[in-house]
């Protein structure tokens, strides 16, 4: 059975978004397909330019929505720490709200909409591997498009099924 996911590691700035497919059979992950990873460009970082920023947001959304139909959203819950808080929050707060809206809105298409804080799905990872020494072997993919493959693939609960081989082949086929 094949699964669309699509995994949002959102920012103010720096949103990764990674959509892909699933093969599985029995519970058990047999194939990981990027299907697109990218670094979403319009994201809602002024409230006095919210209007034409969340018509741009929003259109991306529905774009995946209507094109890959996914069986899965997950995105990261911002959570505040130290002084990242104020505009910083409200955006990456609004924006979580749009992609739940528009994601869940649909009776047509069944998607399970999922929201994970970052501490849920970094731990279960770094049972498994060093994320910190991914971050630096592939560089060239960036830490927000890795996390937002990680955390679309939290639906899994864990990640016991990337070992080096295949953590290799999805993140040297994601760029």
């Amino acid at each position: 059975m094949k699964k669309i996911i699509i995994g949002a590691d959102p920012g103010h700035v720096n949103f990764g978004m990674w959509v892909g497919e699933v093969s599985v059979t029995k519970s058990k992950i047999q194939k990981i397909v990027t299907l697109e990873s990218f670094m979403v460009e319009d994201t809602i970082t002024d409230f006095k330019k919210l209007d034409s920023q969340y018509i741009g947001f929003r259109e991306l959304l529905l774009d995946l929505k209507h094109e890959y139909k996914p069986n899965y959203c997950v995105i990261e819950r911002f959570q505040n720490r130290g002084s990242r808080t104020g505009l910083l929050a409200e955006c990456i707060g609004f924006m979580t709200g749009v992609f739940y809206q528009t994601f869940v809105s649909n009776t047509v298409n069944s998607t399970e909409v999922r929201l994970i804080t970052a501490a849920s799905w970094k731990n279960k990872v770094n049972r498994v591997f060093d994320l910190k020494q991914e971050y630096k072997q592939y560089k060239s993919l960036g830490p927000h498009r890795m996390d937002a493959l990680l955390i679309g693939l939290s639906v899994f609960n864990n990640y016991e099924f990337l070992d080096y081989k295949h953590r290799k082949q999805l993140f040297m086929n994601c760029r």
